[in-house]
């Protein structure tokens, strides 16, 4: 489930407290930031979207952990999600912003015609 990160105890050199080094072997926690996933709930509306989970749960990831086959199908469903997402809905928050932009020139041009 953590890759390769690890934990070690170091020794104690001048205080009662042991210091932990944590070896961090994956890129989600070195340098390179993953956007987080959010579900939109409008993407309900598509019908193609329970396709997509559907054809993309992965039985067929097995571990010593059921835990850690949960974790893995969720990652799967996340990385399918999200391209189909990418691919198949507007991006709201660009949409928003553009429009947000529009209404403050609106609003400005209304000021001045306003001090005329």
């Amino acid at each position: 489930m953590f890759g390769l990160n690890s934990v070690k105890h170091l020794n104690r050199i001048a205080s009662d407290h042991i210091p932990i080094l944590f070896l961090a072997e994956n890129k989600r926690f070195i340098g390179e930031k993953k956007k987080r996933f959010v579900f939109e709930h409008y993407w309900m509306d598509y019908e193609e979207l329970e396709e997509v989970i559907k054809n993309n749960w992965q039985s067929n990831i097995f571990s010593s952990s059921r835990m850690e086959e949960l974790s893995l199908n969720l990652t799967e469903i996340e990385n399918k999600v999200s391209a189909w997402a990418k691919k198949n809905v507007c991006n709201l928050e660009k949409e928003l912003k553009i429009a947000k932009d529009e209404l403050d020139v609106l609003e400005k041009l209304d000021e001045n015609d306003n001090c005329d």
